[in-house]
């Protein structure tokens, strides 16, 4: 009688420590992810110290606006995700689904923007070979684009979740899929905002 009131007890203290063994495992992910970011920001910093104009003289216009737009595509879609993750961790996983596609098509959405900003900035005569400020702005733009398409491939690695029980077998791996999936594509909004602010607004 003992053992099995120890091991009802003890079972919801294991399911939190896989949660949370998770998430300390996606942080560390994210940081190694985002030091790559940094060292591209410190690589902008240290041309923008060592340029007397800025942006350089004879580089072309960037599209602020398109890049504002998508900026707020991205923290909505955070914000929609975040209302999903919430109603699966509340139980109702069922409740992932509108949230969850909604996020997908804002992603869409925000890669669909930023290629048509690539081609109209290179149609125009901004080429990656014509210095090191072009080439800082395409390897942040398309290194966060790939995160981007990485993180609908993750949100799309999640969708059944919004199909099954709460109950289920496989409830708490579920919980853990959503969690982290979210924190990955949290990871990527805000890495576009710094992007957002050390390219077209600082």
């Amino acid at each position: 009688m003992t053992t099995l009131a120890g091991a009802a007890v003890s079972m919801p203290h294991a399911r939190d420590r896989r949660e949370v063994d998770a998430q300390i495992g996606m942080i560390i992910f994210l940081a190694s992810w985002g030091m790559v970011f940094l060292t591209l920001f410190f690589a902008l910093a240290v041309l923008r110290l060592q340029s007397d104009t800025w942006p350089p003289l004879g580089s072309r216009p960037l599209p602020q606006t398109i890049a504002a737009v998508n900026t707020g595509i991205l923290l909505v879609s955070s914000l929609l995700l975040h209302r999903g993750v919430r109603a699966v961790a509340e139980g109702r996983p069922q409740a992932l689904r509108v949230p969850l596609g909604a996020t997908m098509l804002l992603g869409a959405a925000f890669l669909a923007l930023q290629i048509e900003t690539w081609l109209d900035l290179w149609s125009s005569g901004m080429r990656m070979q014509q210095g090191t400020y072009e080439s800082l702005f395409y390897a942040l733009t398309a290194f966060h684009g790939l995160h981007v398409g990485a993180g609908l491939g993750v949100l799309l690695w999640i969708v059944p979740v919004a199909g099954r029980s709460a109950t289920g077998p496989t409830a708490m791996r579920d919980r853990i899929r959503v969690r982290s999936s979210a924190m990955f594509w949290h990871f990527v909004d805000l890495a576009w905002i710094a992007t957002f602010l050390a390219v077209y607004v600082i």
